[in-house]
């Protein structure tokens, strides 16, 4: 019989009250008591009784590294691993009784739902909210789910910049959406929008305000790399702070023709080992300019990259200077704050993408970018 579990949330906000009463279904007679500070709660019903307690925020990192350290020695996929160290809160749970049913399971389930995480159970099985093992079957997305995706992403990036023009050129931009609307109607994309993503598609110019769009304002390094998992691109481009996200959508005649028009090869997904090869890579070099955003140092990157928690790195293609990661002749620790910024910002979706490829989470928006 399973009573202990652990839900880890990737989205670590503290829940209120209103939060935990809410994962009650309607009609269903539960007590629900959360201690006065937030860091237990206690659900009550005739099916049985299940207490969660959330781990102190400073304790979440060392235990994450010991959940690394299981993973790796259980068989875990990159992917998890990803999903793992994404991990905002951790709740353990006691129950009184099997959580395979009633509605102590279905609580613990809909809160690792809401929270976009996971559950590990009795100390030996992962699974999703779905009840999916995630060890046995990593969650990488088919070809089709992934040109949908690059469509989307570069939608999402069109979409904003409209909206970051529509102030300073308001007629410019009311015809440009226009051009953005006519070629939405004609792209099929299917389910693949979140609910976010398609709000952010269907508002009118102006609608949004520039803090939604300048979230969305580098989804087209995201979508080149999905296009260079997919064999449309034969590389992915060099790190270019010069390099703007219109290129993108000015390379792939979007509005237009768009990146699967005939004309490219036809899609179809890398081999796993290439993409996680990539994946490697461009970890490698976000930890980099991740670690650049800290601290304006010079590091032996060469060194460091054959060592890493997510192995050793291929640094074919990658511009070393004295070792040092290095951008159009540049080493990273010389550019100037808003270069290293820049290129922070592109790698991170490049990251995010690739996450998504090796299966760190099947919703877009909750793969984290841990480094």
């Amino acid at each position: 019989m399973v009573t202990n579990a652990a839900v880890y949330a990737r989205f670590g906000w503290r829940l209120e009250a209103p939060h935990w009463q809410a994962l009650v279904p309607p009609g269903v007679e539960c007590a629900v008591d959360l201690a006065e500070d937030g860091s237990s709660v206690t659900f009550a019903s005739p099916e049985g009784t299940i207490t969660f307690n959330r781990l102190a925020d400073d304790k979440v990192g060392p235990h994450l590294l010991g959940l690394e350290r299981y993973l790796r020695g259980v068989g875990a996929s990159d992917g998890l691993l990803v999903r793992a160290l994404s991990t905002s809160a951790v709740y353990g749970s006691v129950a009184d009784r099997d959580l395979g049913k009633g509605l102590p399971g279905q609580l613990m389930l809909d809160l690792t739902d809401r929270t976009g995480g996971f559950c590990f159970l009795d100390g030996r099985l992962f699974i999703d909210c779905d009840g999916r093992d995630l060890v046995a079957d990593p969650l990488r997305p088919d070809r089709d789910r992934v040109v949908r995706r690059a469509l989307v992403l570069l939608a999402t990036m069109y979409r904003s910049a409209i909206e970051a023009g529509i102030e300073e050129h308001p007629d410019l931009m009311k015809d440009e959406e226009g051009r953005y609307r006519a070629w939405l109607d004609g792209v099929d994309l299917g389910a693949e929008p979140e609910p976010d993503e398609r709000d952010l598609l269907d508002q009118p110019a102006g609608a949004v305000g520039e803090d939604v769009a300048a979230e969305h304002a580098f989804d087209a390094e995201a979508a080149l790399t999905l296009l260079w998992a997919l064999g449309v691109a034969d590389t992915l481009p060099a790190l270019d702070p010069a390099r703007q996200p219109l290129d993108t959508l000015i390379e792939y005649q979007v509005p237009g023709p768009g990146p699967f028009d005939g004309r490219r090869p036809d899609p179809s997904l890398r081999p796993d080992d290439v993409i996680d090869c990539e994946w490697r890579r461009q970890q490698a070099i976000h930890w980099r300019l991740a670690d650049l955003q800290l601290a304006r140092r010079h590091v032996d990157f060469a060194a460091w990259a054959q060592d890493t928690w997510f192995g050793a790195v291929d640094l074919d293609g990658i511009t070393l200077i004295d070792g040092d990661l290095a951008v159009a002749g540049t080493p990273v620790s010389a550019l100037d704050d808003r270069a290293s910024w820049w290129l922070w910002r592109q790698v991170a979706e490049r990251n995010r993408a690739l996450n998504w490829l090796i299966g760190a989470n099947p919703i877009y928006g909750a793969v984290g970018t841990p480094t």
